[in-house]
């Protein structure tokens, strides 16, 4: 399953479990990370490179996990960005060579609401001491352009089988994509309509998630609210390029 940081990968995780009968074995990298013997002495102490400090251990684990499921013929779940283009490819070929069918399943979220999503969840998993990760927007903003770039890759490559594209529901993730039914002309155009699809919404969105993140931010962790500025930042460009756009369409018409 593939989506940049706070696209709402793990949403898909029953979508992709139910495939496989509830049998799957779940690989999610930021879990693996929240074990680590150290995490909470580096989050402490580091916590906005907690991500770059452990992953190497924390990617060793992951092989070995991966290994093992895969000689013993487990069904996996990977909980992964795409960031890594030929990791991403050369793992996905092993599982292949074992004789695996590879799926690919994409969430197609706008930058904005992914972006502004890395917020919402540190601080509800602040409120709820459930080991916040944070993340950086260096980290987001590799995500989001490695996506294509991957999945093109795959595609070019023919390593799956099935490939599906989600966008954000209410409850539960909306498929808008399969590679068997070809709604969209390819897998990128559908990921990039998924990315459009949700502008508006997020736009209008904003300023309610930003006011609660600041509060809690403010209350609790005071030297974090000048990220906010990168989340501003980014509200404020998407907002005026929606403007501009609206403009240049009422000029055309």
């Amino acid at each position: 399953m593939e989506g940049r940081a706070g696209a709402g990968k793990s949403r898909l995780i029953p979508v992709a479990n139910q495939e496989l009968n509830n049998n799957g074995v779940v690989v999610d990298f930021d879990i693996l990370r929240a074990y680590h013997p150290y995490f909470e002495k580096v989050s402490a102490e580091h916590l906005e490179k907690t991500h770059i400090i452990l992953h190497p251990d924390v990617d060793k684990a992951k092989c070995r996990i991966m290994e093992y499921l895969k000689q013993n013929d487990y069904d996996v779940i990977y909980e992964g960005s795409l960031r890594n283009t030929q990791g991403f490819i050369d793992f996905s070929q092993e599982f292949l060579n074992k004789g695996y069918n590879v799926s690919l399943y994409v969430m197609a979220v706008p930058e904005l609401e992914s972006f502004g999503s890395t917020f919402t969840r540190y601080i509800d998993d602040l409120i709820e001491n459930n080991n916040p990760r944070w993340v950086e927007k260096i980290a987001h903003d590799e995500s989001y352009s490695g996506v294509l770039k991957t999945v093109k890759e795959f595609e070019k490559q023919k390593i799956c089988s099935k490939t599906k594209v989600f966008t954000r529901g209410p409850i539960m993730p909306k498929e808008i994509y399969s590679n068997t039914v070809r709604q969209f002309p390819t897998t990128v155009e559908a990921i990039q309509y998924g990315r459009e699809y949700g502008r508006r919404q997020a736009i209008r969105d904003f300023w309610a998630k930003y006011k609660k993140v600041y509060t809690v931010l403010r209350n609790t962790k005071p030297e974090l609210l000048r990220n906010l500025t990168e989340w501003e930042e980014m509200f404020k460009l998407e907002y005026t390029s929606l403007v501009t756009e609206k403009a240049e369409l009422t000029r055309t018409l």
